[in-house]
């Protein structure tokens, strides 16, 4: 005999697009970052040791980004990925973000903060966060979220235009996943 006890659950991320193109036109704006030669020794290193599964998935992804082309070969060798890719902004990730989507306009982008061939939630990851490759990519989401909550305030059009999207994407309504049943 099983029972089953539901605990949690999230819903889909929704994300707003009126604000996902504020995020590409910073992100163009401010791309590439400079990095010096030393970070950029420091983000090869990682390179020798991923596996060649993880490889094989940043070399999938950016064959996704860019197709079979040249770019494409390029991007999946490039110890950090220091360009806008454009396919990855509103991104939704593994997170409960989700059900905070469905009341009030959401957008998500990633910054550059690790090597490139580096597997999520990883030893790799951690290791960029005190030297100036993680600084440099967080004063870049710094950068990215200051220009976009600026335009929404300066400019009421732009929150309106994301106001509606929201209003037409949630239209169907709010169902939290966790049914009323679930007790903490």
């Amino acid at each position: 005999e099983v029972t089953i006890r539901q605990v949690a659950a999230y819903a889909n991320t929704i994300a707003n697009d009126v604000i996902n193109e504020r995020f590409e036109a910073y992100l163009d704006e401010f791309l590439p970052l400079d990095y010096t030669e030393e970070e950029m020794d420091y983000l090869r290193k990682f390179q020798a040791v991923i596996p060649e599964s993880e490889k094989k998935a940043v070399a999938a992804q950016a064959k996704q980004l860019f197709g079979r082309s040249e770019k494409a070969k390029e991007a999946a060798e490039m110890p950090i990925w220091n360009f806008h890719a454009k396919g990855l902004v509103g991104g939704k990730g593994s997170n409960d973000v989700g059900d905070v989507s469905w009341l009030t306009p959401t957008a998500q982008f990633t910054a550059v903060t690790w090597p490139s061939l580096s597997p999520g939630h990883s030893w790799q990851n951690v290791s960029c966060g005190k030297t100036g490759i993680g600084h440099k990519g967080l004063l870049l989401a710094a950068k990215v979220l200051a220009g976009t909550a600026a335009d929404l305030l300066e400019n009421p059009e732009v929150l309106q235009q994301a106001k509606e999207e929201f209003a037409v994407t949630t239209a169907q309504g709010y169902d939290c996943p966790i049914g009323r049943e679930v007790t903490f």
